[in-house]
This record gives structure tokens, C-alpha cells and sequence, in this order.
């Protein structure tokens, strides 16, 4: 393998292999070698690749070991970043297990479905494309959840302090009938 770096001539047989920035990006380093194209098994250098704003690297469109038999042009494929890209810790959609069921509080999860609606049309609109068919899927399961207040316990408390004062009652008025 001869690089074409300006100063040698093509050997009479070679063939040239040549990489190419593509539309998005900008090589730098070698960018050109003749190669014999008898060898089984060469393998080649790429340049490195700059990507434009708004585009990264991905891949060359051919292989870079092998053998080339005949001029080859090998090409930088780009994946494009979208336009607005949200950084920060709150970017993560909440994951939400909790199912919508007939309990208590259920009238109480309904009604809030206009502020979801009011959160979902804000996310939205922030948007710049479509959502994937999985991002659809994953919103369309995501349930309505209450605030965990631990009203829960408190309501357990609260029944038990009402069946001790409805007891010491029954007690208190069977002393009073006694009398």
C-alpha cells in the first residue's frame, strides 16, 4: 500500500481508494491510498471525521479491511441531532406502575385528568417532532396517580381512636345506668 500523499506516482495496477466526507461533516489526516489489488487482506486508516453542528459521526458506508479490487470511494455516514435537544435532571419522563382501579379515591383520580391534559398539551408543545411509536405506547399506559398524602394510616388511627370512644361510651353509660 502506497499513500497518495502528492509526491508518489499510481503504480502502474493500483487502484485508488479514496475517503469522502460526505454532505455533513470534514476529513482531516490521510484521505487517499493506492492499493494493490492482489492483497487479500488490507486494512486502511480512516481520516478523522468533524461533523457539522447538528450531525454526528456514524459509520462509514463501506468496509475499511478487505481487499479492493477495483477504485473505491468510501463514504462518512451522519446521524442528524434533533433541533432542540432538553438537558438538565428533570428531562426524564416519570415512570408510573400504580393502575387506575374501582377503590376508594377513584372519582378523586378521575377529575384530575384535566391537569394531565394541561401537562401532557405543555410537554407537547415543546416538541419539535412526532413521537416514536413506542414513546405512544408508553404514554398511552401511563396512569393517573394521586399524591401519597399517608392518608392511609391516618384514616387507620382514626378509626381506632372512634372504636375506643365509642367503647369507653358503652362502658361509661353502663356505669351510669348501674347507679
Amino acid at each position: 500500500m502506497i499513500t497518495n500523499d502528492g509526491q508518489h506516482e499510481k503504480p502502474a495496477g493500483y487502484v485508488t481508494v479514496t475517503f469522502d466526507a460526505g454532505e455533513h461533516g470534514k476529513l482531516s489526516g490521510q484521505t487517499s491510498y493506492y492499493v494493490n489489488p492482489e492483497a487479500t487482506q488490507v486494512e486502511l486508516t480512516a481520516p478523522t471525521v468533524q461533523a457539522n453542528t447538528g450531525y454526528k459521526f456514524k459509520t462509514w458506508d463501506k468496509a475499511l479491511k478487505g481487499q479492493f479490487k477495483s477504485d473505491t470511494k468510501i463514504t462518512a455516514q451522519y446521524d442528524k441531532y434533533d433541533d432542540v435537544i432538553p438537558v438538565g435532571p428533570n428531562v426524564q419522563k416519570p415512570v408510573d406502575n400504580i393502575s387506575n382501579n374501582n377503590t376508594i379515591g377513584n372519582d378523586l383520580m378521575n377529575n384530575t385528568s384535566d391537569l394531565n391534559n394541561e401537562v401532557t398539551e405543555s410537554s407537547t408543545a415543546n416538541k419539535q417532532k412526532d413521537l416514536s411509536a413506542t414513546e405512544k405506547k408508553t404514554n398511552s399506559k401511563i396512569t393517573k396517580r394521586l399524591p401519597q398524602t399517608g392518608e392511609k394510616e391516618n384514616s387507620v388511627l382514626g378509626l381506632l381512636i372512634i372504636g375506643l370512644s365509642g367503647l369507653l361510651g358503652i362502658v361509661d353509660r353502663k356505669k351510669r345506668k348501674d347507679k
